[in-house]
């Protein structure tokens, strides 16, 4: 059998990004809905992997992500390094959720 060709999600153009930040930021949407598509985009993260998030895979000092190989695609644990904006995000979703895992708010 012949393997069927996968079909690839066009990326969003480069001189559209501003835009569609701008429109993000003004849409009528909960505060913790538009963080974790912010953190998708700044992580370069699957959507189930931020919604499956829990806090304690968070390194607030190392500034690291780690999502368990339990949640991942392939077998092995995956370590996203974290920029200012998305652990700023991170700590601002923290507050809105409090103890409560990722999956409970995104």
């Amino acid at each position: 059998l012949n393997k069927p060709e996968t079909a690839h999600m066009p990326a969003l153009p480069r001189e559209e990004l501003t835009e569609f930040y701008r429109r993000l930021l003004l849409a009528d949407i909960h505060r913790q809905n538009r963080i974790c598509v912010m953190l998708i985009m700044l992580c370069f993260a699957r959507n189930t992997e931020i919604r499956g998030g829990e806090w304690a895979e968070i390194d607030w000092q190392a500034k690291t992500w780690t999502i368990p190989a339990s949640r991942m695609k392939r077998p092995r644990p995956h370590v996203i390094p974290l920029a200012d904006w998305p652990l700023e995000l991170l700590q601002e979703l923290h507050g809105i959720t409090g103890q409560a895992p990722l999956r409970n708010h995104c």
